[in-house]
């Protein structure tokens, strides 16, 4: 349990720290304003790459759910949740 404790804390962690730094991201290229959107500018490609990061399946905010689960005590159903809620390719890529 210990293990799969540690696994699923890293996950929340890594939802966090994605979902903060595209937030905060987002409000610089807010106040940064039309200058931002050029291709010259170092924002507009960090915030696509954070973008694109956070659509990652293991970052994704329904991590939590398998979280809560462990939480209240429920590992086995943590664990299937979070194979069940993955994306049908990633499924078929751990096969």
């Amino acid at each position: 349990m210990r293990n799969d404790a540690r696994l699923i804390e890293g996950q929340q962690i890594g939802t966090w720290t994605v979902a903060t730094c595209l937030r905060a991201t987002e409000t610089c290229f807010a106040l940064a304003g039309g200058s931002a959107v050029y291709r010259t500018s170092p924002l507009q490609r960090r915030l696509r790459d954070l973008q694109v990061l956070s659509q990652h399946a293991i970052v994704q905010q329904r991590q939590y759910v398998a979280a809560g689960k462990l939480l209240l005590g429920d590992l086995a159903e943590a664990k299937a949740g979070r194979d069940v809620e993955q994306e049908p390719a990633v499924r078929r890529l751990r096969a």
